[in-house]
């Protein structure tokens, strides 16, 4: 099928948050019939949802 989840988020038009909804791009991704799975992350775990938070991420793995 040659689709990724960073496919799916670039064509997404911003929730009514004004966000990309990873949720809704997962979805396509299952609807079109796509194998979708999770992965364990090793490490610190960010929510990069705020300048100040992304910062950090970049700090530990920038």
């Amino acid at each position: 099928m040659g689709s990724t989840i960073w496919d799916r988020l670039e064509r997404l038009a911003p929730s009514v948050r004004g966000e990309l909804e990873l949720t809704e791009a997962i979805a396509a991704l299952i609807e079109d019939g796509c194998r979708v799975v999770a992965a364990d992350v090793l490490g610190p775990w960010f929510d990069i949802g705020t300048p100040e938070s992304l910062a950090a991420a970049n700090s530990v793995y920038g």
